[in-house]
């Protein structure tokens, strides 16, 4: 379980039940602060007034999600009515219930978002998703992140693996963003996307492979997020792609190989587009 922090703590050694008082644990990237807990002898969680927030000022929580009510489990928690409030002001951002997964191991759950200010965007929640584990071999993760100023991502990402086939990872990023105040000359409305997708296959027994490692989208991505270039290309602003297919056919002089390749530059725009001489 977390680790909990508290001013002062009440303990019944007859019934093995606990009353916490305003104190705080860190549940991911953020903090569960203030409120009161109790504690029953089957160490079944009960908060009351708690506060998600990753506001790490220890005199006041500037922004996060007040949560009505939780039962926090050994494995999961479960909130009831619970809204957004930046500066003690309540956002019209309101959650019905949550349903919180605390396991390393695969299980289906709400992503719990990361909540904080953005100068040019505003105050954000930032990737709120679900994760989804699909079947044994395969799982996905969906996530979303909304600003006060009306801009907002999109995101869908994927794991796969067959033992002896095949692995990959695959994502896909959509971004609308807005700069500016509407109606004025320094209003912008930018869409973007990103596509990485990296797959490697080899059918033991057949002389097949397939691999590919791809890294593409709008030149004005990164720039326009915020998102970190992947690092391998942050010092010469190029994203590169590989596609290659290769066939041998055992006991005969054949054999077939088929590469793509791409590199675009993001200061010019410019794609250019390698094939097999």
């Amino acid at each position: 379980g977390s680790d909990v922090i508290a001013d002062s703590l009440a303990y019944n050694f007859k019934t093995k039940k606990a009353e916490v008082w305003p104190g705080g644990s860190k549940e991911g990237g953020g903090f569960v602060r203030g409120g009161q807990m109790k504690l029953n002898e089957n160490k079944e969680g009960f908060l009351k007034g708690g506060i998600y927030t990753t506001c790490n000022d220890p005199t006041h929580v500037h922004f996060g999600i007040k949560i009505s009510k939780a039962k926090v489990l050994e494995n999961r928690v479960v909130t009831g009515l619970a809204y957004m409030f930046i500066e003690d002001i309540p956002t019209p951002l309101v959650l019905p219930f949550g349903f919180f997964p605390k396991t390393s191991k695969r299980a289906n759950g709400i992503v719990f978002p990361s909540v904080g200010e953005d100068a040019q965007k505003g105050f954000f929640l930032r990737d709120l998703g679900y994760y989804l584990g699909l079947t044994d071999n395969m799982d996905m993760t969906v996530r979303g992140s909304i600003y006060t100023n009306g801009s907002y991502d999109l995101g869908v990402s994927s794991r796969y693996l067959v033992r002896y086939k095949y692995s990959g990872n695959f994502s896909f990023n959509y971004s609308n963003q807005r700069f500016g105040e509407e109606g004025t000359q320094g209003f912008s409305n930018t869409k973007d996307f990103r596509v990485l997708w990296t797959h490697t296959q080899s059918r033991q027994g057949t002389g097949e492979n397939f691999s590919a490692s791809v890294n593409a989208g709008t030149s004005s991505y990164y720039q326009n997020t915020g998102n970190y270039m992947p690092l391998p290309n942050r010092f010469n602003n190029t994203l590169s792609s590989s596609i290659s297919y290769s066939k041998t056919w055992q006991g005969t002089p054949f054999n077939l190989s088929a590469a793509l390749t791409t590199n675009q530059e993001l200061n010019t725009g410019s794609l250019y587009i390698g094939l097999p001489a």
